[in-house]
């Protein structure tokens, strides 16, 4: 129990200063936007190559699903990371 409570004040601490402290913010905006930009410009080829897997080959349809479930995911999430830090800065 005593863990879990110096492990929730440290991360309370992180976070305050992620916040307040402007540069840490700033670059930390910037590394976030970077990945979900990554994500954004990656996640539509698996997605592509799930489609025509899905239409033109009848084997491993679970991965093919999979495929496209997890990249359309990916591109949802990315680009809505995009637009929610843009927003903010």
């Amino acid at each position: 129990m005593k863990n879990k409570k110096i492990l929730f004040v440290l991360a309370l601490m992180i976070i305050l200063l992620i916040v307040f402290i402007e540069p840490i913010r700033a670059i930390l905006i910037v590394v976030l936007l970077s990945i979900a930009g990554l994500a954004v410009f990656v996640s539509p080829f698996p997605l592509i190559i799930g489609i025509l897997r899905l239409f033109f080959i009848n084997e491993n349809k679970k991965f093919t699903l999979q495929l496209i479930t997890y990249s359309t995911i990916v591109l949802v999430i990315g680009s809505s990371t995009c637009g929610i830090l843009t927003f903010i800065n």
